[in-house]
């Protein structure tokens, strides 16, 4: 694996180049390719970031918070290695409140979140996914959902069909096709990038914390911007690589 980690010659097809983009210049890496560059800081966000495209964009649609954001993240705390090569954090947990009270819990699968729903999992053969979103109602219903699953505290819960005058969610059984059909038809795809940018803006502040020692930051979601953190704010943005512009 050293050797993977450590500088190498270019492939000769290879146009690192154009590859790298604007990041910042580093030596050519086998590890970083195919898809490991996204546990790099310079190119990606680990796996937080990934659960912010995977994740916390459901949380959010189902909390109705598509177009803002937090107010707060606490309670924040990981593991990450600055001087790797995969320098992002392997684990991670941190709240999210909103400005009505409702607060979010994105935690890496380590964390044992959800009794409720550990509960419920009967097979043993099968270890319990984490890896999904809970959503907790009053009177102790619940809903978990993941790439493979839904299942509720209430079975009558899933059965319950939508009334003509209340919400029906946006229905789309494949991205590429959905993607597709929006730009012939001009409709809204199932995730607008501004619903988009909202998600993976939580993911970030979460990095940012991280890199800064920050167990919390304040954010306000309508002028994006951290208050009272001088050294997270410095990070909101980077400098691009010349002769790359936007």
């Amino acid at each position: 694996m050293a050797s993977q980690v450590n500088p190498a010659p270019l492939p000769a097809d290879f146009d690192y180049e154009m590859w790298l983009g604007p990041a910042e210049q580093i030596d050519y890496r086998p590890a970083l390719l195919p898809l490991n560059w996204r546990h790099n800081f310079n190119f990606s966000g680990g796996m937080i970031t990934d659960f912010g495209a995977h994740h916390i964009d459901i949380a959010q649609w189902g909390m109705n918070t598509d177009d803002t954001g937090p107010v707060e993240l606490r309670n924040i705390s990981g593991k990450l290695d600055l001087n790797a090569l995969y320098n992002t954090a392997t684990e991670f947990s941190f709240e999210c409140v909103y400005a009505n009270g409702v607060v979010m819990h994105v935690a890496s699968p380590e964390h044992k979140l959800m009794p409720e729903v550990e509960a419920d999992h009967k097979d043993p053969k099968k270890p319990f996914d984490h890896v999904g979103v809970f959503f907790e109602g009053e009177g102790g219903k619940w809903i978990y959902v993941n790439r493979g699953k839904i299942t509720a505290s209430d079975p009558e819960i899933l059965r319950d069909k939508a009334k003509p005058d209340e919400v029906h969610l946006y229905e789309s059984k494949d991205h590429t096709d959905n993607f597709l059909s929006c730009i012939y038809d001009g409709k809204p795809t199932a995730t607008p990038i501004e619903v988009s940018h909202r998600s993976i803006t939580i993911a970030h502040l979460a990095n940012i914390a991280l890199r800064t020692g920050s167990t919390g930051l304040k954010w306000d979601p309508k002028t994006e911007t951290i208050a009272g953190n001088e050294a997270a704010s410095k990070l909101l943005s980077k400098e691009w690589r010349k002769p790359w512009v936007l």
